[in-house]
């Protein structure tokens, strides 16, 4: 939580957990007691009761869309319960793009005029690499050779890994010696993907840059 004096900005650090009843009682007595004119919830759960003014930033409403994501009908009840007191308190709604925009309006009957769409930047670090010598380095760290196709995220049936794999062997049709390279944490559906995979006839050329998560 930060407070901000005239010219500065003071962190006051909270040890309170996402969820959580104490997160519902303390927070509004922090902010009470600090005198904060605004409350920016860079998650979509705000107090129930806040005592300033609030801004919560949602980033989609995924256990909402894709129930499959989220097994437990208690969690999904709490999530959507949360979020749509969240979406009813709050003074202003960020959210990342326009699909997102449309998914709070239409899973949380939430005010169109509310809702801000910001989209994410990229850190400044994130810049076309130029030393080849390095790049040289990294690919020979990953065993990655060529020209590839980068895939970072998770492994769930919403990310239609099913329709990469097949615009991949479109590309490597015309594109001798592609890769693709996916990297993410790994699951229960790494057999299914490599079945998938052989089935394309893209097993070969298909990297996997894994960790246990």
């Amino acid at each position: 939580m930060i407070k901000v004096p005239a010219n500065c900005a003071e962190k006051l650090p909270v040890n309170l957990k996402y969820y959580s009843l104490r997160e519902q009682i303390e927070l509004p007595g922090l902010l009470r007691t600090h005198g904060a004119d605004l409350l920016h919830s860079p998650h979509f759960m705000l107090p129930l009761r806040c005592p300033c003014p609030a801004v919560t930033t949602i980033h989609d409403v995924i256990y909402l869309a894709c129930k499959e994501d989220l097994h437990s009908w208690i969690g999904r009840l709490y999530y959507k319960k949360m979020m749509a007191a969240s979406v009813r308190s709050a003074d202003r709604i960020i959210t990342d793009s326009k699909f997102s925009q449309q998914d709070i309006i239409h899973y949380l009957n939430a005010d169109p005029a509310k809702i801000d769409v910001i989209y994410p930047a990229v850190a400044a670090e994130f810049v076309q690499a130029a030393d080849e010598e390095r790049l040289q380095r990294v690919r020979s760290r990953y065993g990655i050779g060529g020209k590839f196709v980068l895939y970072t995220g998770i492994f769930k049936p919403r990310k239609n890994h099913a329709g990469l794999f097949r615009a991949f062997k479109h590309l490597s049709s015309a594109v001798r010696d592609a890769q693709l390279v996916i990297a993410g944490p790994a699951d229960e559906s790494q057999a299914a993907l490599r079945n998938l995979a052989r089935e394309l006839g893209i097993g070969g050329s298909l990297h996997r840059l894994c960790r246990r998560g």
